[in-house]
């Protein structure tokens, strides 16, 4: 198919395997978006290590925190997921790459959108 290699190596860095965990929490491209994230809501001790797993890190943000906090963290999380992973399809399908301040604004334009319509409370 067009844009897939039989490598499976990062579409960013093509160094490193691509795997879930390390497109969505270990590629140092993504890290520095994560750092940026996590910092303006002041989520800075959430940074996932090189040796979480996707699920572990999950519940583990996810379960120190309680009602409307905790569905705040997963609804920005989930965003930033999404993020990074049209930005690699982008990358890949359609040969297209966009800065992390890019990505950033794209961001905090959608969380900017959530509480307009309510669906993100502070």
């Amino acid at each position: 198919r067009k844009g897939l290699s039989s490598e499976a190596t990062c579409a960013l860095w093509d160094q490193e395997l691509e795997t879930i965990d390390h497109l969505l929490l270990w590629c140092l491209f993504y890290r520095s978006l994560w750092l940026e994230v996590l910092s303006i809501f002041g989520w800075g001790l959430w940074m996932p290590s090189a040796l979480d797993t996707l699920k572990v890190w999950w519940f583990r943000v996810l379960s120190s925190l309680h009602g409307a906090a905790r569905n705040k963290a997963g609804s920005i999380i989930l965003l930033l997921l999404q993020e990074i992973w049209l930005e690699r399809n982008s990358r890949i399908f359609r040969n297209l790459d966009s800065p992390v301040h890019i990505l950033l604004d794209a961001i905090r334009f959608e969380v900017s959108r959530w509480k307009e319509v309510g669906l993100l409370r502070e």
